[in-house]
């Protein structure tokens, strides 16, 4: 075999070695946009003093007004419910890339989505897909170049 042979067959087994972590890198990729997206849409501005003393409970029954800002977003408080969020491993399969989110509070997360006797709910899911299309449109160039990284290495 000649020399250029040889490069050829190296460059062609290094591109398929490339192709098979395309998944991988596609799930992690994928999975932290996910994670970024939930963290963003449970980082609300407003403290509970200033919901409650200022705002006058915008979350209440009696009288409903939420604050201006993306409906189904959650206000930090404690910190403890956006930390809460998990994730199973990505999974690729023949269809995408299997990765299930949940919370482990899941008291707080019913909750904050079905609301209770005294505070209406919040469409979180919504906030969160809302969020990833925004960062998806930011971020294709970035995906772009996450694949053009892994070829030319």
């Amino acid at each position: 075999m000649s020399a250029d042979i040889k490069d050829l067959a190296k460059e062609i087994d290094r591109i398929c070695e490339r192709l098979e972590l395309m998944p991988k890198l596609m799930a992690r990729y994928l999975t932290e946009e996910m994670k970024r997206a939930i963290w963003l849409a449970a980082s609300g501005p407003y403290p509970q003093w200033y919901l409650t003393e200022v705002l006058q409970s915008p979350y209440s029954r009696r009288n409903p007004h939420p604050p201006p800002m993306a409906d189904g977003m959650i206000n930090v408080q404690t910190g403890h419910w956006r930390e809460s969020w998990t994730h199973t491993p990505p999974i690729p399969s023949g269809d995408g890339i299997i990765v299930e989110f949940f919370n482990t509070d899941e008291k707080r997360t019913r909750d904050l989505f079905d609301g209770t006797a005294k505070m209406i709910g919040r469409s979180y899911q919504m906030t969160v897909i809302g969020t990833l299309e925004f960062r998806r449109s930011l971020h294709v160039r970035q995906f772009d170049l996450l694949i053009e990284a892994a070829f030319r290495q």
